[in-house]
């Protein structure tokens, strides 16, 4: 699974934005319903900005418009609907989904690389890693399990 250390290590020049789409102060459930998204400029493993975005509740291509539009490189969500994901990764963003968590718990697990754990996995899932699915920019879906393959 790609994780922040190693996206830092590909960019380790550029910013990069990652939005946590959350509900509440915490990891929305699912992304195909939230409208609000945590805005975090991070470089060399280091945080920046952070702003809170509103997304349109509206069709799904009008909440990854927005993302594309706020130059998202990375989602990090709970569940989220196939089709939202290949428009996401279509756009050229990876999405690490089936995360829960409080965002002042996932925000420092993501740029200590330990999101992908037991503690962030969303219920259900029983902390495997075969449930946190992930794209990439290309747009090619694939579980972590495959990397090897």
């Amino acid at each position: 699974m790609v994780v922040a250390t190693d996206l830092y290590g590909e960019h380790m020049a550029e910013t990069v934005r990652v939005a946590f789409a959350y509900w509440e102060g915490r990891i929305a459930p699912v992304f195909d319903t939230a409208t609000r998204v945590l805005v975090v400029e991070a470089q060399a493993g280091r945080i920046g900005a952070q702003t809170e975005e509103v997304l349109p509740e509206a069709a799904s291509i009008q909440k990854v418009l927005r993302l594309a539009e706020l130059d998202i490189g990375i989602l990090v969500c709970g569940a989220i609907s196939r089709q939202m994901q290949t428009l996401v990764a279509g756009c050229g963003i990876r999405v690490i989904a089936f995360r829960a968590g409080n965002l002042r718990d996932v925000l420092p697990a993501w740029v200590n690389n330990t999101l992908t754990g037991w503690d962030f996995a969303m219920p259900g899932c029983g902390g495997s890693h075969d449930r946190a699915i992930e794209t990439e920019q290309s747009g090619m879906i694939r579980k972590p399990s495959e990397e090897g393959k």
